[in-house]
């Protein structure tokens, strides 16, 4: 693996790591099931191919296995809207649409700002 790899699966584990803290006993964001740590998943809604909101906290929510695996866009906005808005939805939106290019040492920034998101559900 490059380093670039390494940091981007360190990142993927955090954020993974931060939403199964956060979100385990909410309800999954898209059908409401109750969320634990059996059934919960890290659901995109802007897809991670979009390194802009790849590891946004907003972008990503707890999601079922049933339908984070269904993969229903509508459905995850509508749920993105009711919970943090039109406007919010909107900007993450367009900012998934914006083209980043980090570096590594980008990319530990943002690790490092995960860390002390992820203090506060620890």
């Amino acid at each position: 693996m490059t380093q670039r790899q390494i940091l981007e699966k360190r990142l993927d584990d955090l954020i993974r790591d931060i939403i199964k803290g956060r979100d385990t006993g909410s309800p999954c964001i898209t059908c409401g099931k109750t969320l634990t740590p059996e059934n919960i998943t890290a659901g995109h809604f802007m897809k991670r191919r979009h390194l802009a909101t790849r590891w946004n906290t907003l972008n990503v929510n707890g999601q079922c296995w049933k339908c984070n695996g269904e993969d229903d866009t509508d459905l995850y906005e509508e749920a993105m809207i009711r919970r943090y808005g039109a406007t919010i939805t909107e900007n993450i939106k367009k900012m998934a649409r914006s083209a980043v290019h980090y570096t590594n040492e980008d990319l530990t920034t943002v690790y490092h700002e995960l860390k002390r998101y992820q203090e506060k559900y620890a």
